[in-house]
């Protein structure tokens, strides 16, 4: 669970510290998650942040932030009528879309943006990784070429019967 909550800061751009101000869970608290967290500990986080899915904190399965408000809406059968809305009401319902919309386009954007964040670390892991073993492997030759020169000094001082130097 706590991998999933660190995910989910990351998708916020936040740190733990003023996740767990928001929250109102003490400080550290995030830190010390080694399995799940208590129901209340959950209920705080979920409702400071509705959008996460709650499920997936816990569980790990679907997606990380709950079913769009739009995709919501549009299962909903919608029907206006003229007969029992003013213009002022027609007009604040479009607003309430337009801002539904762009808080789902920023989302798509920030998750976007998160998922290249992430890319671009694994990335830059795997080429670190590349790079250490190459790095190694010429150690380790140096090692071997070493060890070798030492056990072929070895076997000649032996030979000739020096055990002086050895």
């Amino acid at each position: 669970m706590k991998e999933r909550l660190v995910e989910f800061l990351a998708y916020l751009r936040i740190g733990q510290t003023k996740f767990e101000e928001k929250v109102g869970l003490s400080r550290g608290m995030i830190n010390k998650i080694k399995g799940n967290i208590s129901l209340d500990s959950l209920q705080k986080i979920t409702n400071a942040y509705p959008e996460l899915n709650e499920n997936w904190l816990r569980t790990g399965e679907g997606s990380m932030l709950k079913e769009k408000q739009s995709e919501k809406c549009s299962e909903l059968p919608v029907k206006l009528s003229t007969d029992n809305l003013g213009v002022s009401d027609l007009i604040n319902a479009i607003n309430n879309i337009s801002e539904a919309t762009l808080k789902n386009a920023e989302s798509d954007k920030i998750r976007a943006e998160a998922d290249l964040k992430r890319a671009d670390a694994e990335q830059r892991n795997s080429k670190n990784m590349e790079e250490m073993i190459r790095l190694l492997k010429e150690e380790r030759a140096k090692v071997d070429n070493k060890s070798n020169s030492v056990k072929k000094e070895i076997l000649t001082n032996v030979r000739k019967g020096n055990f002086d130097d050895i």
